[in-house]
């Protein structure tokens, strides 16, 4: 595990999801959930398994579950975590929140010594001392590392605006932003992958009109997913303790009839229990699976409830901007997953009869108890905390002749219209004479 660096909860947001510390040397998965380096690094020795066609290596993220494939290029097992991307938003976000207090350098602590930091390296996105600055200026590929004054506020916000690095390209920066897919790309991945794209910006241009209001409420919204989420963890400790109470009192009884008959059954009730057991084992055994996979999910959502706050109170808009999207992409992406598994019907109460304990006239198989279930609506209430968090992009983009059309004063006549078995939340407009538009109380478009 990472080195030991405990602070209050309420001080510290990025905070490892394995050792549960202080981010140290932050290095994120594909699923872009972030652990210290050696952290994740103890995980992938102990965790590496083969894909289902033993073609290569893959971990599962710890928080999401979402499989990792191992790069391709030769780099050995124990070095695999430095090949990771840094977090450099969280490094430098978390800067930026302690440029009052005192600050140490990095690369002095990685020799285990403890020395006061004067400046900021914008390229290693690591504070450093004045031997180090100097180190850089000796050193030729250093020397065009930006470095900055961290006592001069100007200069320092300025570096504390980093360029998120494409996590495909190396060396390449994401400064655009494709609306036809709802991606972040550098200008290689546009080249290769959205050059039919016709609606796309560049990332300066949209963080030039950026309303951080709807951050805001994409920061309530999570602080209301959070709350959902703890309200169903309480609601699934509540029915396991009521399973367990039903179970007692359904044996109790069973045991005393078991009594009375004496011999003649205790081969059966012997099974039966077995049976009993096994069974209650499994139902309770899925709640916890189903508690558990809510708590990795509420990771998720403490993460990026952590990220968005922080960099609202201390990131640019530029970061405002990549990190939203990014955590757009991280929750919507968990939360399918989370939705797509098999778990959701849970044991809700047990029923047992018992007549056939009165008319025993012979050695038989009793009855198991009779489950019955009801289907968890977890996944179903979280999407209803804030649809566009699952569902939505967040930037909606008009066409040109929609935005001229007062809709208020628009006549529509209905062409047809059919059911649907799923829920729908937007009407999707064809051209300036058609249009699409749902129902969702009736489930119809």
């Amino acid at each position: 595990m990472a080195e030991s660096t405990s602070v209050e909860p309420e001080k510290e947001p990025f905070r490892c999801p394995i050792c549960l510390e202080r981010l140290n040397s932050p290095r994120y998965l594909p699923c872009l959930h972030t652990f210290c380096e050696v952290c994740i690094q103890t995980y992938i020795s102990s965790s590496t398994t083969r894909d289902e066609n033993d073609e290569f290596n893959v971990i599962n993220c710890p928080v999401c579950r979402k499989q990792v494939k191992e790069p391709e290029n030769d780099i050995p097992s124990e070095g695999l975590a430095k090949s990771l991307p840094l977090n450099k938003c969280v490094t430098t976000t978390a800067a930026n929140s302690e440029t009052e207090s005192v600050v140490n350098c990095l690369f002095c602590k990685r020799k285990n010594e403890t020395v006061s930091a004067n400046h900021w390296c914008k390229s290693c996105a690591e504070p450093i001392c004045d031997e180090c600055k100097d180190f850089h200026a000796r050193v030729p590929s250093l020397q065009c590392h930006k470095i900055v004054e961290m006592n001069n506020t100007v200069k320092w916000n300025e570096a504390i605006e980093i360029d998120e690095n494409c996590a495909i390209h190396k060396g390449k920066i994401v400064d655009i932003f494709c609306r036809d897919h709802n991606k972040l790309c550098c200008c290689v991945c546009f080249a290769n992958q959205h050059r039919r794209c016709t609606n796309f910006d560049s990332i300066d241009e949209i963080v030039m009109n950026l309303d951080k209001s709807d951050m805001t409420e994409k920061l309530e919204s999570l602080s209301s997913l959070h709350d959902c989420i703890m309200e169903l963890q309480e609601k699934n400790k509540k029915q396991t303790d009521a399973l367990c109470a039903s179970k007692e009192d359904i044996c109790s009884s069973f045991a005393e009839k078991i009594e009375k008959a004496k011999m003649l059954i205790d081969h059966a009730h012997e099974q039966w229990h077995k049976r009993f057991e096994l069974g209650h084992a499994q139902y309770t055994d899925n709640i916890e699976v189903v508690s558990d996979e809510l708590k990795r999910f509420n990771t998720t959502v403490t993460e990026a409830k952590a990220m968005l706050s922080s960099v609202l109170k201390s990131g640019s808009d530029r970061q405002i901007f990549l990190v939203h999207w990014k955590l757009h992409y991280q929750i919507k992406d968990h939360f399918h997953r989370l939705k797509a598994l098999k778990i959701w019907d849970l044991a809700a109460s047990y029923i047992f009869e018992t007549k056939q304990l009165d008319d025993i006239t012979e050695p038989m198989k009793f009855e198991d108890v009779i489950v019955v279930k009801n289907h968890c609506d977890a996944t179903q209430r979280i999407s209803l905390i804030d649809k566009s968090l699952f569902f939505g992009t967040g930037l909606p983009s008009p066409q040109q002749w929609l935005a001229s059309k007062d809709l208020m004063k628009t006549n529509f006549k209905k062409i047809s219209g059919f059911e649907t078995e799923g829920n729908v939340y937007f009407g999707i407009f064809i051209d300036d004479e058609r249009a699409i538009i749902s129902s969702e109380t009736k489930k119809s478009l």
